[in-house]
């Protein structure tokens, strides 16, 4: 049996009707090694935690606000160099909220949008 360890992330789209859910798989034995790694990388840039959609903007908002251009460029470099070094597999899905009852009829185990893509 292997132990492995699920990080996800969620996305809306700015008119609030497209839910995407991100998943990375890492196996528990390249976990730790991962774990360093991400936290050197957030010591390097000065960051409590590190949020695509807040870099991508090049610094311009939140804790990202003390990087430039091309820091947040290598910070994102990094950070996806990283997860593609560690992470076993990938995944993402996304669903259109506003139809998402028409197509998935009433069902307590997959009440939200959010719980389909999970």
């Amino acid at each position: 049996m292997a132990v492995i360890n699920v990080f996800f992330d969620e996305s809306i789209g700015r008119d609030g009707q497209i839910l995407a859910v991100g998943a990375y798989i890492f196996r528990k034995s390249r976990l730790k090694q991962f774990d360093r790694d991400w936290r050197l990388l957030l010591v390097d840039y000065r960051l409590p935690f590190f949020r695509m959609s807040l870099c991508a903007h090049d610094g311009l908002f939140g804790e990202f606000r003390h990087l430039n251009p091309e820091e947040c460029d290598t910070a994102a470099r990094r950070a996806i160099a990283l997860i593609k070094k560690y992470a076993e597999f990938g995944a993402a899905i996304a669903v259109d909220c506003n139809r998402f009852r028409e197509v998935i009829p009433r069902n307590p185990y997959l009440s939200t949008p959010y719980q389909f893509c999970m």
